[in-house]
């Protein structure tokens, strides 16, 4: 015997299916970026690099003058043989020198090109 096909039986799984959907459509970009975000963090964060004798640059930040949420202050880190110096450090550029795994404990000096008053 053939069993009967019923619609309040898939109304539930059509309901759950259907805000999922929605919920993906709505906060679709938020969370790829979020994804994003902590798949670099990870692999930032488990990079253990040695550098040979040389100078390495890197930078920190790329900030602008005018505040932005999504960038950290102007920052760049400068490797010399066995001597680490930050030029500038702008908001947020210390959170960028610690996933880079630099040893920033063992900074040099810090250089500043200008104050703001």
């Amino acid at each position: 015997m053939k069993k009967k096909f019923s619609l309040k039986k898939l109304l539930p799984y059509a309901i759950i299916i259907s805000a999922v959907l929605i919920f993906g459509i709505i906060f679709y970009k938020d969370l790829s970026k979020f994804v994003v975000e902590q798949l670099i963090y990870s692999v930032m964060k488990s990079r253990n690099v040695s550098y040979e004798d040389g100078l390495y640059v890197g930078l920190c930040g790329t900030g602008s003058p005018l505040p932005d949420i999504n960038r950290a202050g102007p920052c760049i880190a400068v490797l010399a043989g066995n001597h680490f110096f930050i030029v500038d450090a702008g908001e947020g550029s210390v959170k960028n020198v610690l996933l880079m795994n630099l040893p920033i404990s063992r900074a040099d000096a810090v250089l500043l090109t200008h104050f703001h008053y």
